[in-house]
């Protein structure tokens, strides 16, 4: 199972592939997510994704893409997005997660270039799809990354940065030129964003209301939805429903707590509610999820 982690304001915990080296190079496939969807996230890397087979759906701070097979996407730092299925659709893809600070051990570019470009909230994204000319060469260093990871070259990770900064430097020369900008704006939005889904991870267990949730960042109920639906795409209360879903299955795999207790803890009011909702949104029952994902009862 492919289990994003988050902290309470839903910025990802990176599992870097080395412990003090942050990069990841990881491949997926849709089906292994609950619902075929990742959860609604953010963190302070940069991101590529490169589709091997199949489509993909892509939410990125308010706007969706369509990526297909051979299609790849950047994603600048500190965005919230997530990838989905169309059509349920599977979808087999490479993803690869590299800190800033990878990019440059020179305090002059990090300062003049790197840091302007990851504060830019105007700039989400690039996408090298059909109409792009650098698709293909931008296939090929990502594909090229996986594949020397696996050979576990020596100081592999070295080349795989240099890739990385060269596909970098591709999409610094269009910031550059100015050709592709996204919600010029979105910069205090996205705090309020944050804002609010901190208060839900700190007080999901409790009954929340739209009152209480657009107080917590002081804005209207008009806003807290109109800005939910931006950068999450979804309702206020379908992204509380899908975090209370996604902390009862931590407690289900990581708790011997009866399903009752697990409900409760996690604001729901009746458990045959919860299972409903559960068995809709994982395809299983939480106590059938609990006997195929507890430790020692998972298949090596």
């Amino acid at each position: 199972m492919n289990l994003i982690q988050l902290m309470p304001d839903a910025s990802e915990i990176i599992q870097y592939d080395e412990v003090g080296i942050p990069l990841y190079i990881r491949q997926g496939i849709l089906s292994k997510y609950p619902g075929m969807q990742a959860t609604c996230h953010w963190h302070e890397d940069l991101e590529f994704i490169h589709i091997l087979s199949g489509e993909m759906g892509y939410f990125i701070s308010g706007e969706r893409i369509l990526l297909r097979a051979g299609d790849s996407l950047f994603v600048n730092a500190r965005q919230m997005h997530y990838g989905y299925a169309q059509q349920q659709k599977d979808c087999h893809f490479l993803c690869i997660l590299i800190h800033p600070s990878l990019l440059t051990g020179n305090q002059q570019l990090a300062k003049e270039i790197v840091q302007p470009f990851i504060s830019d909230h105007s700039f989400l994204y690039y996408a090298f799809r059909e109409e792009s000319p650098e698709r293909e060469k931008a296939g090929r260093l990502l594909q090229q990354i996986w594949v020397i990871k696996q050979e576990q070259r020596f100081a592999y990770q070295m080349d795989a940065v240099g890739m990385l900064l060269s596909l970098f430097a591709m999409i610094l020369e269009k910031y550059d030129l100015g050709l592709f900008g996204h919600h010029s704006v979105v910069g205090h939005t996205l705090m309020l964003q944050r804002q609010m889904v901190a208060y839900i991870a700190t007080h999901y267990s409790e009954q929340i209301s739209l009152e209480e949730l657009s107080a917590s960042a002081a804005i209207s109920k008009s806003t807290c939805e109109r800005l939910f639906k931006t950068y999450i795409g979804l309702t206020p209360l379908q992204y509380l429903t899908n975090y209370r879903l996604e902390a009862s299955r931590y407690l289900l795999e990581s708790t011997d707590k009866s399903i009752t207790e697990i409900a409760n803890l996690c604001g729901f009011n009746h458990t045959s509610y919860y299972g409903r909702l559960f068995l809709q949104t994982y395809g299983t029952t939480p106590s059938d999820y609990r006997k195929n994902n507890v430790s020692g009862n998972k298949d090596n």
